[in-house]
């Protein structure tokens, strides 16, 4: 799939979800909230389990966990139960999904209680949930090169350097078609630099690689990455991986996959391919397995989790549309803002996710 059909893709997409906009049901505002929240929030006894299928059933059997809405309490709150002897400081990096471009009104309940998480990203969110000192290095429109260089873990002959070694081939030629374009300006924010320098942090959480600048070749974006787990001199990080539906996806390995997916729905609605077997492979993509293969547990395949919890995490209804779409691997409208960028809803989960995360690897309870 060539940029050209991407951008066509993009277009029709942003279309869909402005006019899907209307139909939407949610349990939010002065309608119902059904709370869902994994690893903090338990039905019953309010522990910081992480749910699983089984679960399901017994926890939307809770009556409690209906609430009706008439004022959300802000989500900072929550830090009010934070540790003051620990002192640690979370550092996330990333583009637009780290900023949070696209948050805007949401209210979610958490043990009963009403918070409003109207415009917070990720990060924002995911302060309140462990009680650290949270950063948000988010810069709309960065690529994965021009992160790594803000951060500090290259400069930018580093990077061109190390960029043009891993697409050299053993004859000392480069590939047919690769130009390297390097770091823009205009992206390379000195008020990122500078903060990044005072706050390294304790426990780093990365997401980047979804404007380009590794050039497709997943060994160099593995080599970014790993310069500025590096750089940072944390033993504790996070890898994301990323949320964009396969059909727009920056990488033309998972773009080349969603063809294969759109070539054989017909096979699926005649039966021929169980649909079991069909999400299994469109929720994890080629970019996904190869930062698994790397960094194992500390990855997120942040769609997956997405697809299967989001919607029950946020209590909200999937339309008719919408849950058709989850069978292909594509996350609700419901969590999005627009193709790319999350809602409210959507940076929550992705909250939630890094939560879970953090717990499972030991950086917090």
């Amino acid at each position: 799939m060539n940029d050209k059909k991407r951008n066509k893709l993009i277009k029709k997409r942003n279309k869909q979800l402005k006019k899907r906009r209307n139909k939407r049901h949610f349990f939010a505002g002065k309608l119902l909230v059904l709370s869902l929240i994994s690893s903090l929030f338990g039905c019953n006894n309010g522990g910081k389990k992480a749910l699983d299928k089984d679960e399901e059933s017994e926890w939307n059997s809770c009556e409690d966990q209906t609430l009706e809405i008439d004022e959300a309490i802000p989500f900072s709150y929550l830090m009010n139960n934070a540790d003051e002897n620990d002192n640690r400081e979370i550092v996330c990096w990333g583009d637009s999904m780290t900023a949070g471009n696209g948050s805007a009104d949401g209210q979610v309940a958490i043990r009963g209680v009403v918070y409003d998480i109207s415009g917070l990203s990720y990060p924002e969110i995911l302060e309140g949930l462990t009680g650290l000192k949270t950063y948000n290095f988010g810069i709309p429109g960065a690529t994965s090169e021009e992160i790594a260089i803000m951060q500090g873990a290259l400069t930018v002959p580093q990077s061109a350097e190390f960029v043009k070694a891993m697409k050299t081939v053993n004859d000392g030629s480069k590939p047919a078609g690769f130009d390297y374009t390097g770091p823009r300006e205009q992206y390379i924010k000195q008020e990122f630099i500078d903060e990044g320098k005072k706050h390294p942090g304790d426990i780093l959480i990365l997401e980047i690689g979804s404007n380009g600048g590794w050039y497709n070749d997943y060994s160099i974006l593995v080599g970014q990455y790993r310069a500025m787990i590096e750089h940072s001199g944390c033993e504790d990080y996070i890898i994301i991986g990323d949320t964009d539906d396969p059909q727009c996806s920056a990488d033309v390995n998972v773009r080349a996959q969603a063809e294969f997916f759109e070539s054989v729905q017909n096979k699926i609605n005649d039966g021929s391919i169980r649909k079991d077997v069909f999400y299994n492979y469109i929720s994890e993509t080629i970019w996904d397995m190869a930062l698994e293969a790397e960094f194992g547990d500390h990855f997120i395949n942040m769609r997956r989790y997405i697809l299967e919890k989001g919607m029950l995490l946020c209590g909200l209804y999937p339309t008719v549309e919408e849950e058709e779409e989850l069978k292909l691997g594509i996350i609700p409208d419901s969590l999005r803002s627009d193709w790319t960028h999350f809602s409210s809803y959507g940076y929550y989960v992705q909250a939630v996710a890094v939560y879970e995360k953090g717990i499972e690897l030991g950086y917090w309870k």
